[in-house]
């Protein structure tokens, strides 16, 4: 039996996950934590990607409430924290959080040249603080210039399934 891989998250893989502002990208994300899951591999996330994510799922909520004629009020923005908060609390419990410090930084600014992101940067770091196997993500422009492997949640889902196909025929 092969070991489980490693499989860091980017944020916008969590983002299509808790938002169905792109319902192809929300069943994706959905389908591939779930296989990830079910073949036992290790999720990570960078703890860089926590507040990011945590902001944006509020902003981007309050925008599709008020894009559908909602008034976000005091008790509406406080149900959509709430909400964001529950997030936060499932990525922990699905994922093990990759702390992203000094180190990390001084790495983000190695790929500077590779990839002129800082926030994805320090992605590319804490995936190589954990020795990821691959980084889970649907920005294709970081996927062209990570040094790190990069699969999108339906080619994971995909290698996923060859994974256990090929370790079931092994039996």
């Amino acid at each position: 039996m092969s070991l489980p891989q490693k499989l860091l998250v980017d944020t916008n893989v969590w983002i299509d996950y808790f938002l169905e502002r792109n319902p192809e990208n929300h069943e994706k994300a959905m389908r591939f934590v779930a296989a990830a899951t079910a073949a036992g591999a290790a999720l990570y996330t960078s703890s860089a990607t926590m507040p990011d994510l945590f902001f944006l799922l509020c902003q981007e909520t309050k925008r599709c409430l008020r894009a559908r004629g909602k008034v976000v009020d005091e008790g509406m923005a406080a149900a959509v924290r709430e909400s964001a908060w529950s997030s936060m609390r499932s990525i922990m419990e699905l994922s093990m959080v990759v702390p992203v410090g000094r180190n990390e930084a001084l790495r983000a600014l190695t790929y500077r040249d590779l990839h002129d992101d800082f926030e994805d940067d320090l992605i590319l770091a804490a995936a190589a603080r954990v020795d990821a196997d691959y980084l889970v993500t649907s920005d294709k422009v970081l996927m062209r210039h990570a040094p790190v492997a990069c699969l999108c949640p339906a080619d994971m889902i995909a290698l996923l399934r060859a994974r256990a196909q090929a370790s079931e025929e092994a039996e």
